[in-house]
Order: C-alpha cells, then sequence, then structure tokens
C-alpha cells in the first residue's frame, strides 16, 4: 500500500482581480481573483518551495527520496526535475522525471509514484505540480489560469490518504494545441465541443469506472474533487455524485486555475473536511484524458499544518492593476 504522508505549497502573492482585467476589456463585473508570478517567481524556484515545505511536513528527510516528478503544462526552457532534486538535497542517484503538456499528468505521476514505492523501488517519493501559464490577452484563459506549486511526499508509512484504487480514461481529443513560434496556445472556437466531448466525457467516465470497479456507491463518497471547470457540477451529475459532495475550491477562488497544482491544493483543502476512514475521489483532467483516484483518509490530521499554510496563501496577497500583470508577464514593456 503507498499514499500521501504530507504536502507542501507556494503561491505568489501577487493577485489580479477578475474584475480588474474584465475591465480592461470593457467587459461585466466578474468575481474572483487569480495569482500572478513575479520575475522571481518561475516554475523552478515555485517547485523548489512547494519541495521543501512537502518534506518538511512529512518529516522525512531528502536523501531518503528514491524518484522526483515534476509536472507542469507550462513550457520551460530546461528540465526541472534534476535542478530540484539538487535544490532539494536528494541523493544523487535519485530518479528524476519531467512530465507535461497536460493538467492530468499531476494523477498520471502520483499513480507511477505510488506503483515504484509499493515494488519496493523507492522508499519514498515527491510529486510536484506547478504551472504558470501564459494566456492570450483577452481570452477566456486570461480570466481563469493562476500560477501556483504543490507537492506531496508518497511513501508507505504514516500516510495521510491511502490510494485505494484508480481507474483513467483516455482518449485522442485535443483541444489546445501549440503552433511553432507562436507566442500563445490554440485552442477550439467551441466552448461546447471542449465541455463535453473533453471535460464531461473523460471525467464522468473514469470516476464512474472507478466506482464501478471499487464497488462504491456516491453515498460512501464524503468528498469529490474535480479538476477546476465551470461545468465540474455536470460532470459530478453525470456520476450521480450529490452536489454537496464536491468540494468548493476556495484556493480555486483565490488563485484560480493552477493546472498541474490543482488537485494537490484541492485535496491538501479538503483534508480538514474528512476523518479517518472517509474516502475521497479525486478526478483530474486535461488533454489526453481524466485519472480517477479513490483516496482513503488515514491520520488526514497530518495535513494540518498544510492546510494551515494553504489559508495563509489565500488570505495574504498584493493586489495588481491589468496594466502591472501584462508587464509582469512580459507582454508589454518592461516588467519593475
Amino acid at each position: 500500500m503507498a499514499g500521501i504522508l504530507g504536502a507542501g505549497m507556494y503561491i505568489p502573492l501577487r493577485r489580479v482581480a477578475l474584475t480588474e482585467i474584465s475591465k480592461a476589456w470593457g467587459n461585466e463585473d466578474i468575481p474572483g481573483e487569480i495569482s500572478v508570478a513575479g520575475l522571481d517567481e518561475d516554475l523552478f524556484t515555485m517547485a523548489v518551495s512547494a519541495g521543501r515545505g512537502a518534506l518538511q511536513y512529512s518529516n522525512i528527510e531528502p536523501d531518503r527520496i528514491g524518484i522526483i516528478y515534476v509536472c507542469t503544462g507550462t513550457a520551460s526552457k530546461s528540465p526541472i526535475a534534476s535542478r530540484l532534486a539538487f535544490a532539494l538535497g536528494a541523493n544523487s542517484e535519485t530518479r528524476v522525471m519531467d512530465l507535461g503538456l497536460s493538467a492530468r499528468s499531476t494523477t498520471q505521476a502520483i499513480l507511477c509514484c505510488s506503483d515504484v514505492v509499493r515494488a519496493g523501488s523507492a522508499k519514498y517519493g515527491i510529486v510536484v505540480g506547478v504551472d504558470n501559464p501564459l494566456p492570450e490577452p483577452g481570452s477566456v484563459d486570461e480570466m481563469s489560469w493562476g500560477a501556483a506549486a504543490a507537492a506531496v511526499v508518497i511513501g508507505s508509512e504514516g500516510m495521510a490518504f491511502s490510494i485505494a484504487g484508480a481507474k483513467s480514461c483516455s482518449s485522442a481529443f485535443t483541444e489546445r494545441w501549440t503552433v511553432p513560434g507562436a507566442q500563445f496556445q490554440r485552442q477550439t472556437a467551441f466552448p461546447r465541443f471542449t465541455r463535453d466531448l473533453g471535460y464531461l466525457h473523460h471525467s464522468s467516465s473514469a470516476g464512474s469506472s472507478l466506482m464501478t470497479s471499487l464497488k462504491i456507491k456516491p453515498e460512501d463518497l464524503s468528498v469529490v474533487i474535480l479538476q477546476n471547470s465551470v461545468v465540474a457540477d455536470r460532470a459530478a451529475k453525470a456520476m450521480n455524485i450529490p452536489q454537496g459532495k464536491v468540494l468548493r475550491s476556495e484556493s480555486g477562488k483565490a488563485f484560480g486555475d493552477t493546472g498541474c497544482a490543482a488537485v494537490l491544493l484541492d485535496l491538501v483543502e479538503s483534508s480538514s473536511r474528512v476523518k479517518g476512514g472517509d474516502k475521497v475521489l479525486m478526478v483530474s483532467y486535461g488533454i489526453g484524458g481524466s485519472d480517477a483516484i479513490c483516496l482513503v483518509a488515514e491520520k488526514p490530521e497530518n495535513l494540518k499544518d498544510s492546510a494551515i499554510r494553504l489559508a495563509k496563501f489565500c488570505n495574504d496577497k498584493t493586489l495588481i492593476d491589468y496594466a502591472t500583470l501584462l508587464r509582469l508577464r512580459r507582454i508589454i514593456g518592461p516588467a519593475h
């Protein structure tokens, strides 16, 4: 058996209100905020902070880590995992792996890491999800994407959550793509196509398949974590899960859609709402499909300090205007 021992995270203090962005484009006010990385907050530095926090809250020395996964959907000029291993103080023989292109890669890494631990190839592993995407100005993504990093330590002893089972749903469905030389990602112009054939189909298929295989009924679940989406309630309905069981993510409201970090932040948030023996269904979604993981709360109080730190990140912030946002993203002028 393998599971999650502890978690760490890092979220930039800079935030921009969605109303500020909406106003710049002459649209109506929209509630919420997104986190914005500064010039000294890149994928690597955020991953280091999150990884150190995960080790600290798990009481695991860095040289005991056997494998490290770094997951990001944000383009990086160089591999992160090997540099992260060095920065954390891991053994030079620690295996490292960079995964990307999809927010789903975080759950894929969790499943791979837990398999490695169960097989005895490593006693402990770290999974880091980090994103700082660059949305096109004026796009829907600009109103939703935020910057953040989150990390979990996976092992077989002293678990906050154990992994009871998992199922996946994959397909050739593609809603985003990158054109060589283009600054921004392209995406389909048909939101309903993305929503129905993408998010709803893959998420509900993976979740329903897992519940069937484990013989779990919707009422057996205490919390359901669904990757950030405005149609999460519809995915829950497709799985016959009561709306009251779906996590209403405070971190999502405070930071926006943080991509590969999102499900890990939500898991930390859910830890304060469960007790030993409770079941949590976590369903990811990204380009390529979904993974559904059933987690059983063993000692959820082990994530208490992490949950307190997450709440602090939600409350501590510095608001910026839209022009500053564009400068920090190097879209206009020099950033300061």
